[in-house]
């Protein structure tokens, strides 16, 4: 069995990127594997692409130059970690589709991106022999948006890694991220005070405005509390800011741009509960790193995120500032809940590990392998 990995999602930030590396770590016999796309990854053995990921050459490059690559190296099957495969070609195809947001929220994205999504992702789900979801909301959107049959498709959860998301003292938590802001020369927080935290890129997807409006309307009821927003900027953002600019209580609103995991994982020990309210999730990892830090969480009702969440999180509606704004206030208020939340969060991640993704990716493609033609 030799298996191609379409690993050019390696050099893509975020969730995908997560999802990719610790896929691959935990991937064993490491001889059957090519890895299509990045120069090195461990002791893999590495094709590398010179095309970017955002390229119009990157349809080239699957559909021309990778099936090249599958014929000269004898390739049984290829996986692509990021929703395309090769086209043509006498090979077995698994994708991994991580979300169908350009679907559910189509106005969220460019012209371009509508285009390649509506007309070329189809024929990428059509020809593929298996495909992985990374949970099931996105396995029903396959099924409500292109009507792909349900035995096509394989649900496979992600995971946190454990080494940089856990438990740890308090006040070393505070002194690691009061050291990485005075070092990097970011805002000077007082952490006498309560903090709100929202992890996420700065796009309309993540809500972030109804996160700050929310916000805004409990800090008269509970003045000792600050809004932490960490994340780089995506898309579409002037209207966020625009409305951080109109917040009456901004001076306690930090925008902190993109921070380290490990100082990410800090924050969540010190802070009184992640804000997530997505307007949609393939997934969601923020939810299971700050449940695995035991820092409690407000989500979405919708798309994957109970899913995900379990039972360690309220869960409100993503569209109404009121219901967002008393889930914050009912955190900070109520010990028992916060600590029923806390206690539910431990729970929760231990039905999540990489080494269960792998070793669920590695049987499908042995089903996808003893599949006749």
């Amino acid at each position: 069995m030799k298996i191609g990995i379409d690993a050019r999602s390696l050099s893509v930030p975020g969730g995908i990127k997560i999802y990719s590396e610790n896929l691959l770590n935990c991937l064993n016999h490491k001889k059957e594997f090519i890895l299509m796309g990045p120069t090195h990854f461990n002791d893999f053995k590495c094709i590398p692409s010179k095309i970017k990921n955002d390229s119009i050459l990157r349809l080239f490059y699957e559909n021309i130059i990778i099936p090249k690559i599958i014929k000269k190296n004898r390739v049984d099957l290829i996986h692509s970690l990021k929703s395309s495969v090769p086209i043509l070609g006498k090979f077995k195809r698994v994708i991994t589709v991580h979300d169908l947001n350009h679907y559910v929220n189509p106005h969220n994205y460019k012209i371009k991106d509508l285009v390649y999504w509506k007309y070329i992702f189809p024929h990428y789900v059509k020809v593929s022999d298996k495909i992985i979801t990374i949970s099931n909301n996105t396995k029903e959107d396959l099924i409500r948006f292109l009507n792909v049959d349900e035995g096509k498709i394989k649900v496979i959860y992600l995971a946190f890694d454990k080494k940089i998301y856990h438990k740890k003292n308090k006040s070393s938590s505070y002194n690691a991220v009061s050291k990485y802001l005075t070092k990097n020369n970011k805002h000077k927080i007082n952490f006498n005070q309560r903090v709100m935290l929202s992890v996420n890129t700065i796009h309309p997807g993540k809500n972030i405005s109804n996160i700050i409006k929310s916000f805004d309307l409990i800090v008269g009821k509970q003045k000792d509390i600050i809004l932490v927003i960490i994340g780089k900027k995506g898309w579409k953002y002037r209207e966020i800011f625009e409305t951080y600019e109109s917040a009456k209580n901004k001076d306690k609103i930090y925008f902190l741009g993109y921070v380290p995991d490990e100082v990410v994982a800090n924050f969540y020990n010190i802070t009184e509960a992640l804000i997530y309210p997505s307007l949609y999730e393939g997934f969601g990892l923020p939810i299971l790193e700050a449940q695995a830090c035991g820092c409690p969480v407000i989500t979405s009702n919708v798309s994957s995120m109970p899913e995900v969440a379990g039972k360690g999180a309220i869960l409100v509606d993503p569209y109404n500032v009121d219901d967002i704004a008393n889930a914050m206030l009912k955190i900070t208020k109520d010990k028992k809940l916060r600590a029923k939340l806390i206690k539910e969060g431990y729970k929760n991640v231990k039905r999540f590990s990489w080494e269960k993704c792998a070793k669920e990716t590695l049987k499908v493609y042995q089903e996808v392998l003893n599949e006749k033609d």
